[in-house]
């Protein structure tokens, strides 16, 4: 089964009559309002949904069936590999894409991030 067309050039280029659904799931209001801003702003963008936790990326997942969703690689107290877990269960089709504004990293938490990959790519 394809997922569908997610290539921004191709949709802003009109290539494609598909927009897409957007989810962000991050705990800091800041990464909220700088994503939300800028995607908006993109012709290929229809929604831009955002969560602050994971219960909340689910229940937007179910609503909303995004096409893509932004997830930061920790959620407050909650792994965002266990949130990528749980959106591809409640969409298949959904890209899951692991985000960071962590400057660096320690070995645990790359090992976090390798393994969250295998669960969430699309």
């Amino acid at each position: 089964m394809n997922g569908p067309d997610v290539n921004p050039g191709r949709l802003a280029s009109g290539t494609a009559e598909r927009r897409l659904r957007v989810l962000v799931v991050d705990d800091h209001e800041v990464v909220h309002w700088g994503l939300r801003l800028m995607l908006g702003e993109q012709p290929w963008v229809e929604r831009c949904l955002s969560a602050r936790n994971g219960e909340e990326a689910l229940a937007l997942t179910q609503r909303y069936d995004p096409h893509v969703a932004l997830v930061d690689l920790f959620v407050g107290r909650e792994s965002g590999a266990e949130i990528c877990e749980r959106l591809r269960a409640a969409s298949p089709t959904t890209s899951v894409l692991m985000i960071s504004g962590a400057g660096r990293i320690s070995p645990n938490q790359m090992q976090l991030r390798m393994c969250s990959e295998h669960h969430c790519s699309g």
